[in-house]
């Protein structure tokens, strides 16, 4: 893994952490601070310009 990932999922450890301190966190809050960059970093976002054009 390259370092920024790794620096990446060190970001998102320490916000679940910080979000879970008091109770357990919302399901939105979860999506919104937590899968969505998960799916950044997998690269979900990354889009080829070999799209058809209708």
């Amino acid at each position: 893994m390259m370092y920024l990932e790794l620096q990446g999922f060190d970001r998102l450890n320490r916000n679940y952490t910080y979000l879970s301190q008091e109770e357990r966190p919302l399901e939105e809050i979860i999506k919104l601070a937590i899968i969505s960059p998960l799916l950044d970093l997998a690269g979900f976002y990354q889009f080829s310009s070999g799209f058809a054009e209708t």
